[in-house]
């Protein structure tokens, strides 16, 4: 567009009464082509609905790979917390991590420690630090200052954390806040009831394709069963559920694009968990994925597309 031309014109012109109406108007297009020009040069985000096919499938991959990092026990994720929490409502003390309990509260039936971990077993590489803050209730739901055995039947857990992971399907640093009720500790210590959420966010997470994005994960769980055992195979602690969750996965700054997954998940009581996965922009079409919420790592697709 030749803007200069036109400005001058106006210039010669616009002292004059007869032509002050048309100079305006002509000025009015010029602010409106600029506006125009504007548009159609401004970068866009857009959905992934008019993706082809095999990029709606990674998307769906993407969104089990930071499910089975935000859950697995040896990444760092909610299995950590669990297994945190279950010794702590058997009266342990946290093992195996830098501790740091904080000094005593006015509210002495709260109390707060930091762990500090750092794992890698060949796959997956975690360093990141949790601060749990824990309520200890007796059957009747009442506030105790401590664990005492067979009283003690619940533990309410808040836990925020910062992570560092890698491993061979995403690098990812995010924060973390979740919250989680486990009962059923004098009738049940061995399988005890969990219900609880958490959420997730992270800044310019990389995936195996060398792409990076921003996204914010939560999921829920109602009523899972939840044990703490050995596993020979990782030789460390893990806690294994039995039960459903669901969670959302949305993410943002993916080239220019974002996409959002909502996921049902189904515990099996082995280590492993099965994800069933709505594409939201694809009227309702999921893909099917199992992953090991030990190691934290995707595993194998039992159906895509």
């Amino acid at each position: 567009m030749n803007y200069l031309s036109n400005l001058m014109m106006l210039n010669t012109y616009i002292r004059s009464g007869y032509v002050r109406n048309a100079a305006l108007a002509v000025t009015a297009a010029l602010m409106l082509g600029l506006a125009s020009c504007a548009q159609t040069t401004a970068p866009s985000t857009s959905t992934e609905s008019a993706e082809p096919q095999s990029v709606q499938v990674a998307n769906s991959e993407t969104a089990a790979d930071v499910t089975a990092a935000s859950v697995g026990t040896e990444s760092g994720g909610a299995g950590m917390v669990f297994v945190d929490a279950l010794t702590l409502a058997e009266g342990g003390q946290i093992n195996g991590a830098a501790v740091k309990y904080a000094t005593p509260q006015s509210n002495d039936t709260l109390h707060t420690v930091t762990v500090t971990r750092s794992k890698s077993n060949g796959q997956v590489s975690y360093t990141g630090t949790w601060t749990h803050t824990w309520i200890f209730r007796d059957a009747n739901g009442v506030a105790m200052p401590h664990y005492v055995k067979g009283q003690t039947d619940q533990i309410e857990i808040w836990s925020s954390g910062n992570h560092d992971l890698t491993n061979p399907r995403l690098s990812m640093a995010d924060s973390s806040n979740g919250h989680w009720i486990i009962t059923g500790l004098i009738a049940n210590p061995d399988s005890a009831q969990m219900s609880g959420s958490l959420t997730r966010v992270g800044d310019r997470t990389r995936l195996k394709n060398g792409e990076t994005m921003s996204h914010t994960f939560t999921i829920n769980w109602t009523n899972d069963i939840i044990v703490k055992k050995l596993d020979k195979d990782l030789d460390d602690t893990i806690a294994v559920l039995l039960g459903t969750a669901s969670s959302d996965l949305k993410v943002t700054n993916f080239n220019g694009k974002s996409f959002e997954r909502q996921v049902s998940i189904l515990f099996h009581g082995d280590g492993t968990a099965t994800l069933t996965v709505t594409r939201t922009s694809a009227n309702g079409k999921v893909d099917t994925i199992t992953i090991d919420v030990k190691r934290g790592i995707w595993m194998r697709d039992e159906h895509l597309g």
